[in-house]
């Protein structure tokens, strides 16, 4: 209980002060950074910014595949479906004309 106030205690100052505690490779990274020259600097900034816009660009693709493949999916589930219909009524039709032709012999064989 006491480590729970001690977090909340933290956290209430870190609002108040507006700082926020970041993890200990985040702090090593952005004191590396800061030792760096200004022209480091900028190929820094823009080799992050690239593979940033890079990763977002290929999670979002990866997510459209995703839901390109369940769309898929699902349109060839409802077409079986109807396959599956569309041949059941087929052959009924077919039964329905077997049935009329046994039906029409036998009424010539009466006549």
């Amino acid at each position: 209980m006491a480590s729970e106030e001690h977090t909340n205690e933290q956290e209430q100052e870190e609002q108040d002060t507006g700082e926020h505690r970041r993890s200990e490779a985040y702090e090593d990274a952005r004191s590396r950074f800061d030792g760096l020259g200004t022209e480091e600097k900028a190929a820094f900034l823009v080799e992050s910014i690239i593979n940033t816009v890079a990763d977002g660009l290929k999670e979002v693709s990866d997510q459209v595949s995703e839901a390109f493949r369940q769309a898929c999916e699902k349109a060839e589930a409802e077409a079986r479906k109807y396959q599956e219909a569309s041949n059941e009524e087929a052959e009924v039709e077919v039964e329905d004309v077997d049935e009329a032709e046994e039906a029409s012999e036998g009424d010539e064989k009466d006549a």
